[in-house]
């Protein structure tokens, strides 16, 4: 689990530390043995690999069934940041409007990340819908203003 945690920072940081020889191999370790989270862990690192190697078609399909068998369920925060990180500058219609469906949230859901309405405010920008973009954004803002004030009273208690 360390092992698995450590790729999936170095593809959300560092990703030039990343090698994916090692993480075949580490996949194909994971495979021989039966242990509680194994399935997710499997997903997890076929789905950092796809991104590392800007595959979008093989990530999109990864993560499609992943969710469908009931595996990710931690990280689809995390999903929207892998998304504009690996594949932000990607001019494929096809590929642009699958980021928009997985970063996609409700804006005005009560549990929400500032983080999530960003990375699907930045995937509107990028199909042309600036003004909802600047709507998520503004509602990030308010978001991350309200987390620091309670923050404040937090620390103050």
């Amino acid at each position: 689990t360390n092992k698995v945690r450590e790729y999936n920072s170095l593809l959300t940081g560092d990703e030039k530390s990343y090698n994916p020889e090692s993480a075949l191999k580490l996949l194909s370790h994971i495979r021989e043995f039966s242990f509680t989270g194994r399935e997710e862990l499997i997903a997890n690192l076929l789905m950092y690999d796809a991104a590392y190697k800007k595959d979008a078609l093989r990530f999109f399909e990864i993560v499609e069934d992943a969710q469908s068998f009931g595996l990710l369920r931690y990280i689809v925060g995390e999903i929207g940041t892998i998304l504009k990180k690996y594949f932000g500058n990607t001019t494929n219609k096809k590929i642009l409007t699958k980021c928009l469906i997985f970063t996609k949230v409700d804006i005005d859901k009560k549990s929400l990340f500032a983080n999530e309405l960003r990375n699907y405010a930045f995937f509107l920008e990028k199909s042309g819908d600036t003004a909802n973009a600047a709507k998520y954004n503004e509602r990030a803002d308010q978001i991350d203003k309200e987390i620091k004030l309670k923050y404040e009273e937090f620390l103050k208690k």
